[in-house]
């Protein structure tokens, strides 16, 4: 997988404001897809995905240098999180009504994190087979072999043929024992080698598990980043991690705060489903307006969807900010966006001897929002704000929540870091 870095530089006044933003991905969902909505036509969607500290628990999640301890922090603020780690783990089948069979598209990712930031592999590929249903969703065409199964889908729902619940059981069994070859993974497109063994069992209802565990081992290209998501370099070599298993909603359920601000980042699923060809889409993006009378930048947060079909609130976003300057007198507020998602925000802060960090979330839209595809709106609005002799420098991440039925999540997060 290959990305690169933006750079925009604008003048306001004497000010220069400058932002270095992670680049947005066009949507993986394809629209051309067209089927009837049948037992016959549904695929096998097998996930499992989450943060975990080794041992368990959420004390992994350095607070160390006075902020706010969350996996965005993590991956983009600068808190180094020795410990923590994430596992990826997604099967999927043909449209063929078959509960089982050699995946036709997987995507793996480890992350390990370090006491300087964090390493990481991906696997995301489609088979020749699976071309015409996953070209679009995953990254590359590459060789898949191995098995998954959505384990006595019959006797677990019994009525799907007739009311094509996918989301029924509470008791859905699921394995995967399969392994990907994808040529180009990485971030230089070296290449990356796949295997993952499991067996899990999850609340359909709830997309939680119940019990079992994935265990993931990639090799190949491992990319290097530091704990502000900069890429660093690359070597070749191996990288193990699990999804699932004993702890895999630790920091989940240690609140809300620890995963991006949001509890979507465990998640778990098991189902004969269409999500390969009809789905909602979230983006998110950020734009900073500067004020260089003030030393400050008001941060616009805008969801779109860009997916294929109507997603409708309520929306969750979140963020974290670091602010620092020569000035600790700093401000940061969160207030929440124009017109119909005019719903509580909160914002909590804490200082330390370089700045304050903040973090903000809320859920909602007040009357209900519908956006349709390509369709958008302002949620959130957050301020940063020095002095009128002070500057600021900030970095600021933002997350919007997953919503029923979207399946890919690569633009749900958005960097952003600037000068004011």
């Amino acid at each position: 997988m290959r990305t690169s870095r933006l750079l925009a530089v604008g003048l306001a006044g004497l000010l220069v404001l400058t932002f270095s933003a992670r680049p947005t991905f066009a949507s993986s969902v394809r629209s051309d897809v067209t089927f009837t909505p049948s037992a016959a036509t549904a695929a096998y969607d097998i996930e499992a995905y989450n943060y975990y500290c080794t041992g368990g628990g959420s004390s992994c999640l350095n607070d160390s240098d006075g902020f706010t301890p969350a996996v965005s922090s993590c991956l983009y603020l600068g808190n180094a999180c020795p410990g923590l780690s994430y596992g990826d783990a997604e099967a999927y089948g043909l449209p063929n009504g078959s509960s089982t069979g050699t995946p036709a598209a997987m995507y793996l990712e480890c992350q390990q994190f370090t006491a300087t930031g964090y390493r990481q592999a991906i696997v995301s590929v489609y088979s020749v087979s699976g071309a015409a249903t996953y070209g679009g969703i995953e990254s590359d065409q590459g060789v898949i072999g191995g098995k998954a199964t959505l384990l006595d889908w019959t006797q677990q729902n019994p009525d799907f043929n007739s009311n094509l619940d996918a989301d029924a059981s509470t008791a859905q069994g699921s394995s995967i024992n399969a392994s990907s070859f994808d040529p180009y993974g990485g971030w230089n497109g070296q290449g990356t080698r796949g295997s993952v063994t499991g067996i899990q069992n999850t609340d359909n209802t709830t997309d939680t598990l119940n019990s079992g565990t994935f265990t993931i081992t990639i090799s190949g290209e491992i990319d290097t980043f530091d704990d502000f998501g900069e890429y660093l370099s690359s070597t070749t070599g191996t990288i193990s991690c699990q999804a699932g298993g004993p702890h895999a909603y630790d920091l989940a359920d240690a609140g809300p705060d620890l995963v991006t601000r949001t509890t979507d980042l465990a998640y778990n699923e098991g189902e004969l489903a269409w999500d390969y060809a009809q789905a909602p889409d979230m983006a998110l993006t950020i734009s900073c307006t500067a004020n260089g009378a003030t030393h400050s930048a008001d941060c616009a947060f805008a969801i779109k969807n860009v997916g294929t079909v109507t997603a409708t609130s309520p929306f969750s976003v979140a963020g974290d900010l670091e602010i620092s300057g020569s000035n600790p007198a700093v401000s940061a507020n969160a207030s929440a966006g124009p017109a119909s998602c005019a719903a509580t925000s909160t914002l909590t802060k804490s200082s330390s001897s370089s700045g304050v960090a903040a973090a903000f979330a809320f859920v909602g839209c007040t009357p209900p929002v519908t956006l349709a595809p390509n369709a958008s709106t302002t949620v959130v609005n957050v301020e940063v704000s020095g002095s009128a002799t002070s500057s600021v420098t900030f970095a600021i991440v933002g997350t919007v929540g997953r919503v029923p039925g979207e399946i890919n999540l690569t633009n749900n997060t958005y960097y952003e870091e600037g000068a004011a």
